[in-house]
């Protein structure tokens, strides 16, 4: 729901029954961790699109070398 979405990545949020709440949250701090961008679209009835982006060059903007970055592949 529209009124939800201010709270979707806030920890231990849910609307589910068996959820704990911690899923988007965690995602969205791996994401944010990683110079990386979440956008989320919702249409009632209809389903939820997370899109998740990162940048190319992440971890060499960090420092790191061009062979240490093709290692952690």
């Amino acid at each position: 729901d529209e009124e939800d979405r201010p709270r979707i990545l806030r920890p231990f949020f849910t609307t589910k029954s068996g959820g704990s709440g911690l899923g988007l949250s965690i995602t969205s701090q791996l994401v944010e961790a990683n110079c990386g961008t979440m956008a989320v679209e919702s249409e009632a009835g209809i389903g939820t699109t997370v899109t998740l982006t990162f940048p190319i060059s992440g971890r060499l903007d960090r420092g790191e070398d061009e062979q240490d970055h093709r290692s952690h592949h």
